[in-house]
């Protein structure tokens, strides 16, 4: 059985009251809470490392790019994608509706003959459809 209140107790956002009720927040599509670990860990990388990945050639900068890079690794081994240098399948983007557009991009470019072979297996032909639901935010709809 789930123990909410375990998990709840993890945000500590979630330790408070609205108009007499204890607060629950289902925007997590705008933006969406963190629990303590995630905070404690960016507050660390922010008091330690923090610097542009893959764009300095400091120690900051190194280990800016080394969080990066193992954290790229962690979700591609949890998804079962690959992490290999070189032959990445996990694009990390700034949010959902950046991520769309970079996809909707790709499937342009490839659709057009831009990228090569490599690229071809992305290309959008006659009869191709993108499905999406009812409920999806104008910004799934807009790119395509």
């Amino acid at each position: 059985m789930v123990d909410f209140d375990a998990i709840r107790a993890e945000f500590p956002i979630l330790d408070q009251s609205v108009h007499g009720h204890p607060l629950v927040y289902l925007d997590s599509a705008a933006t969406a809470q963190k629990p303590q670990c995630v905070i404690d860990a960016e507050a660390d990388f922010y008091r330690h490392d923090n610097a542009a990945v893959h764009r300095g050639a400091h120690e900051l900068a190194a280990r800016s790019t080394v969080a990066f890079e193992h954290a790229r690794a962690s979700m591609a081994r949890l998804v079962g994608a690959c992490a290999d240098e070189g032959g990445e399948e996990i694009v990390v983007t700034g949010g959902a509706t950046a991520g769309l557009n970079l996809l909707a991009t790709a499937f342009g470019n490839a659709s057009l003959g831009r990228g090569g072979s490599a690229a071809a297996r992305f290309a959008l032909h006659p009869g191709d459809e993108i499905m999406v639901s009812k409920a999806e935010h104008h910004s799934v709809l807009l790119p395509f």
